[in-house]
């Protein structure tokens, strides 16, 4: 999965928890607390695990929200469809 649609991903399950009731938050540590109801925590707590660390990564805000750049092989497609004039 590439980084930029697992980010999107990513968001999008944050807003989900948070519409659940289910808080997530940073501790001294930097483990990730997980609060709120419990059934809806138990809901959310595998698909929390798989995504641990790029839950982590957005709230603390170094999540790379930007996508790839693109390689030279899409870079050509690109231009094969969209031609521009001296570019690099």
């Amino acid at each position: 999965m590439d980084r930029w649609w697992r980010s999107s991903y990513d968001r999008h399950l944050l807003q989900n928890l948070s519409d659940a009731g289910v808080q997530l938050a940073i501790g001294d540590t930097g483990k990730l607390k997980v609060s709120g109801d419990q059934s809806a925590v138990d809901r959310w707590l595998p698909e929390i695990r798989t995504h641990k660390p790029e839950l982590i990564a957005l709230l603390q805000g170094t999540h790379q929200g930007t996508p790839p750049p693109l390689t030279s092989e899409q870079h050509a497609d690109i231009q094969g469809v969209m031609p521009f004039d001296n570019v690099s």
